[in-house]
């Protein structure tokens, strides 16, 4: 009798962890603020489950969609133990070597391995992405031609961020879209067009999201205990003077549009992170910076989204 615990029709893992970074809520709040900025009724069942399963979604499986993606984009050489590209002998054997029947054999046997050697290499990190991107597709769909269409811009970023690798600002441009402003988009259509003061503040709130994860410490690592080794972060007064700026331009918006309760609220949660940001900077505590001021910005992200759905 086989008293393996094990489903024998299980083919695919599914598991759920607290993310690394602190400033991994970025996607999450961003769609939740979107949705409440559409004003839709977010509140009411059924589009209370629907909020709080693709609230799930776009916090887990685009995050991991967006580290996958990092992981396939480094290159892939063929292993040692191959023979050399030109002792591979040619599949056609009225070819003689050196002919150019000869060649384009051998030019076949290459492609070949190179894609069994990716596949062997890094088979489980394209199929998990593949798999997650259509479960991306698939739940927008449900959702109307508008998130349809934004699902797809997402996929646009993530092949941007394919072929962004190794280059930094690029990068950092990519953030201030993947990090918070899609999700808030996919999030507001999904109950309403997008309104372009939604499309601003989203642009807005992506850049100071962007500004904070230049200040997130990046993993090196685990000590022989297995508990995980951060790189140090270097001090970088350029990431919060746009994360401040930017929220400054929230404020300045929506003070300008009437809401000054809401505008007054955001000069606070602004002025708590900058008194943090101040202390900590001086302390050299640079590594503190994102966990410590993201809940106040976080609280900010919400309120904007209040604001713009009329829930105020």
């Amino acid at each position: 009798m086989n008293t393996r615990e094990s489903l024998p029709g299980r083919w695919a893992d599914l598991r759920f962890t607290p993310a690394e970074e602190t400033v991994g809520l970025g996607p999450a709040l961003g769609w939740l603020a979107g949705a409440l900025a559409s004003g839709g009724p977010v509140a009411h069942w059924p589009h209370l489950g629907y909020l709080l399963l693709s609230l799930l979604l776009v916090g887990s499986a685009w995050g991991r969609l967006w580290t996958l993606v990092s992981d396939v984009a480094s290159p892939v050489r063929p292993a040692r133990t191959q023979q050399p590209l030109e002792e591979v002998p040619p599949a056609l054997p009225y070819t003689e070597p050196g002919s150019l029947s000869a060649r384009f054999s051998n030019a076949l046997a290459w492609l070949w391995f190179r894609l069994q050697h990716l596949f062997r290499v890094r088979g489980d990190r394209w199929v998990e992405a593949l798999g997650l991107l259509a479960v991306l597709l698939v739940v927008a769909s449900l959702w109307g031609s508008e998130a349809f269409v934004a699902a797809w811009i997402g996929v646009a970023l993530l092949v941007l961020r394919f072929l962004a690798r190794g280059r930094p600002l690029a990068l950092a441009l990519l953030r201030v879209f993947a990090g918070l402003a899609w999700p808030w988009w996919i999030g507001h259509v999904a109950w309403a067009s997008l309104t372009p003061p939604s499309l601003l503040l989203s642009i807005l709130w992506g850049l100071a999201y962007a500004g904070w994860a230049d200040l997130v410490a990046e993993r090196t690592g685990s000590d022989p205990f297995g508990r995980p080794i951060f790189r140090p972060v270097e001090p970088n007064v350029g990431a919060l003077l746009a994360a401040g700026l930017a929220q400054g331009g929230v404020i300045l918006y929506l003070l300008l549009s009437g809401e000054a309760l809401v505008g007054g609220v955001l000069v606070l949660l602004l002025l708590g992170q900058v008194l943090q940001e101040v202390a900590l900077a001086r302390a050299g505590r640079w590594e503190e910076i994102a966990r410590r001021v993201w809940p106040l910005a976080a609280g900010g992200i919400l309120l904007s989204g209040l604001a713009l759905g009329g829930w105020l």
